[in-house]
């Protein structure tokens, strides 16, 4: 009985003593020195504001100089250069007026290639190579241009000529004949053959077109 109050009285003084150290230690001026340091290392330290200040510019501009423009051709001798008005329509250029003789040579030539280019149209082996027209000038020598200037017809009317060409004096006779029908025998033909390097051989058929009088087909 005595010894298990012995053991109880024992167990408390060493209970008291731990109490005791505990408490001197807590309460000691060098513990509270570090609780102090460890609490001011876990805190953040407040931020630093910063502010910018702009000084002010000392850097001088010179002003630009005026580039003079380029003097106006449209201006008025004695006054100011008057601005270009972007509303005015740009000049069109007007072409020369076509003579009434020109259009007289261009109105016959288109009737003759209407008349005479179907002949040649659906035929591999013959073309006719051009047609011209002229209006004959006043006085001019009839040394040129072959039966129809020769004949003394209408010098107010113009003078119209053309080519056929074919591989063949057959083909070309076809055609010389077709022409003088369309022409009511109208026309007067020049037999020619010529050989080309590049071409080869035509016949060909120098025809002078509204002659005054008939002539007959020629042959080769």
């Amino acid at each position: 009985m005595n010894g298990r109050r012995i053991a109880i009285l024992g167990a408390l003084l060493a209970i008291s003593s731990v109490l005791f150290g505990a408490n001197w230690y807590f309460s000691s001026p060098r513990t509270a020195a570090r609780s102090k340091m460890r609490a001011g290392k876990g805190r953040a330290a407040p931020a630093m504001r910063t502010f910018a200040v702009e000084s002010p510019s000392t850097e001088v501009r010179e002003p630009t100089p005026e580039i003079p423009s380029a003097p106006n051709s449209n201006a008025p001798q004695g006054g100011e250069a008057v601005a270009a008005n972007p509303s005015r329509p740009a000049a069109v250029e007007t072409p020369p007026p076509v003579s009434p003789a020109a259009q007289v040579v261009s109105a016959e030539e288109a009737a003759i290639r209407s008349r005479l280019e179907p002949l040649v149209a659906n035929r591999a082996d013959a073309n006719m190579t051009f047609v011209v027209c002229e209006i004959p000038k006043p006085g001019e020598q009839e040394t040129t241009g072959g039966p129809a200037r020769a004949e003394g017809g209408d010098r107010s009317k113009p003078v119209c000529r053309t080519r056929f060409q074919a591989r063949d004096p057959a083909a070309l006779d076809t055609l010389l004949r077709q022409a003088s029908s369309i022409y009511s025998g109208h026309l007067a033909a020049e037999l020619n053959e010529r050989f080309d390097a590049f071409t080869g051989r035509w016949f060909e058929a120098d025809i002078n077109l509204g002659t005054v009088d008939t002539h007959p087909i020629p042959q080769l």
